[in-house]
């Protein structure tokens, strides 16, 4: 049973965003923040990370769109140099092969003008993840 726990305990961590941290301050001013966390789902297909402003979007943006899964590592970069002070919301899904996911992963962040890196906030001078190789899984349930 203990094994059984530990597997399933596992299994729902597949999909996590480690930084930036729920709750965290980023700066506007920043090229690009890392996004790090792991995005490694039974039978994976791709994984996806969008942002919308709020704290419960209506619209998304796609981030990135990536057919390699990731454990533990960088996922994407996400340049917050043009968006106005608020807050933010990142979510990632990961995709399985027959269509199927895991509830998303949310994670808040407030998007502010200062220079500080906040809690979990790191940055990078360039940019990664921009270009899509089509918006596979729009059309899933979750997707946008």
């Amino acid at each position: 049973a203990r094994l059984e726990a530990e597997a399933s305990l596992q299994r729902l961590n597949l999909v996590t965003i480690e930084s930036p941290a729920a709750g965290a301050r980023v700066s506007g001013q920043i090229a690009s923040i890392r996004i790090i966390g792991t995005a490694a789902i039974e039978n994976f297909q791709y994984y996806k990370i969008e942002w919308g402003a709020g704290e419960a979007p209506t619209d998304w943006n796609l981030l990135v769109n990536a057919p390699t899964p990731v454990n533990r590592g960088l996922l994407a970069t996400w340049n917050t140099a043009g968006l106005a002070p608020g807050v933010y919301t990142l979510r990632l899904t990961a995709v399985d092969i027959t269509g199927n996911f895991p509830p998303p992963y949310l994670v808040r962040v407030e998007v502010t003008r200062g220079e500080e890196k906040g809690r979990g906030g790191e940055a990078e001078g360039r940019r990664r993840g921009e270009s899509e190789k089509g918006r596979r899984g729009e059309s899933e349930k979750g997707g946008k």
